[in-house]
């Protein structure tokens, strides 16, 4: 799912019924949720945290850290947001998400 209330920030959500995530194109990070029980109510609790977390971001919150890659050019960015008194770290090959 694609939503663009502020143009140039783009959030896609993807869930199945093991795994979701969030994924910010134009920053080229994400953040994967595992859940492998049958417990519906909990995937329904992830997932709606994922909405959170991504809404926020589109509404402009959030703080976007860059640092320089150490073998190839460019930068690598670290999107740090603050959920309903949570931290959430996406980065590009790692994240990190309360519990």
């Amino acid at each position: 799912m694609f939503w663009r209330p502020n143009e140039g920030r783009t959030a896609r959500i993807r869930a199945s019924y093991e795994w979701m995530d969030a994924f910010i194109p134009e920053l080229n990070v994400q953040t994967i949720l595992f859940d492998y029980d049958d417990v519906e109510e909990e995937k329904e609790v992830q997932v709606r945290k994922l909405c959170l977390v991504m809404r926020a971001y589109l509404q402009g919150e959030g703080h976007i850290e860059k640092r320089r890659q150490l073998f190839r050019r460019g930068e690598v960015a670290t999107l740090r947001i603050q959920v309903d008194g949570h931290e959430w770290r996406l980065g590009r090959s790692t994240s990190s998400s309360p519990g």
